[in-house]
């Protein structure tokens, strides 16, 4: 019998608040050592939010780097602002060859886990499918 996502996901899952500064995500980005980060409001996913996004964003908005620090850099940039708001995710249910089939088909680095209520509830990785 082939796994569910559920068994196969990672249920402890580092979030962010989609009112959360942005220094905060670049703490969080270099505490945890990831890539991307889930955006939740009211429990619910709303976004996903990646370094890559991040950099995107600082370098075509600043100019010169040099003339900022981290608070005019928070109050310019917000996360609604940035994050990618059209999220695919995959329900705990689903099969690991549907999460597979997800990621051949994407150039998806993970994929946030919900449950019927649109709530996050884990994280898959094409790392978690081996």
């Amino acid at each position: 019998m082939q796994k569910t996502i559920e068994q196969l996901m990672t249920k402890e899952v580092v979030v962010i608040d989609f009112k959360t500064k942005f220094s905060k995500i670049l703490e969080f980005f270099n505490e945890f050592r990831m890539n991307h980060l889930p955006v939740v409001y009211n429990n619910k996913l709303v976004g996903m939010i990646s370094i890559r996004d991040v950099l995107a964003t600082y370098y075509k908005h600043l100019g010169d780097p040099s003339s900022f620090t981290l608070e005019n850099i928070d109050e310019k940039f917000k996360v609604e602002d940035i994050m990618t708001k059209d999220v695919h995710s995959i329900k705990a249910s689903a099969s690991r060859s549907d999460a597979a089939e997800t990621f051949r088909n994407n150039k998806f680095r993970s994929l946030p886990v919900t449950n019927n209520d649109g709530q996050l509830i884990g994280i898959i990785t094409p790392l978690d499918l081996i």
